[in-house]
């Protein structure tokens, strides 16, 4: 989707990286990674690096905003189509009852034209709505 990124994207963003800059910062303050290390080195004789420990939190991380932010627009979507289809709904029952009023229905427009005549007028008056429209 072609969508600008919102003040709520932008934040998100913004918290996501200051939150792994500062789990970085804790990390490397209470070696984590040499932890790490040491672990794998004990249990499953694995070498894991920083430089792999790192992209690895950051992609992840990204990949849950980026994931958690499709589903809010998966959302926002389905409930412009939903109001869509209610409108569309609305406004055939609108037509339908104005459209077999027996009543006649005009409608001006802001210069003082006739806009809209239902087909009553026809009834009523003995002129076709197209022959008084716009006069």
């Amino acid at each position: 989707m072609n969508e600008k990124l919102s003040a709520k994207a932008i934040r998100d963003l913004v918290t996501i990286f200051v939150v792994a800059v500062i789990a970085l910062v804790v990390a490397f303050y209470f070696d984590a990674f040499e932890e790490l290390q040491r672990w794998a080195q004990r249990y499953e004789r694995w070498e894991i690096d920083e430089l792999v420990i790192v992209p690895l939190i950051f992609g992840l991380m990204f990949v849950f905003y980026f994931w958690r932010r499709w589903k809010e627009l998966k959302v926002e979507a389905s409930k412009r189509e939903e109001a869509q289809n209610a409108l569309e709904g609305s406004e055939k029952r609108f037509r339908s009852l104005v459209q077999n009023a027996k009543d006649v229905i005009m409608l001006m427009n802001a210069d003082g034209t006739v806009g809209y005549l239902n087909p009553a007028v026809e009834e009523m008056l003995g002129y076709k709505p197209d022959d008084i429209v716009g006069t």
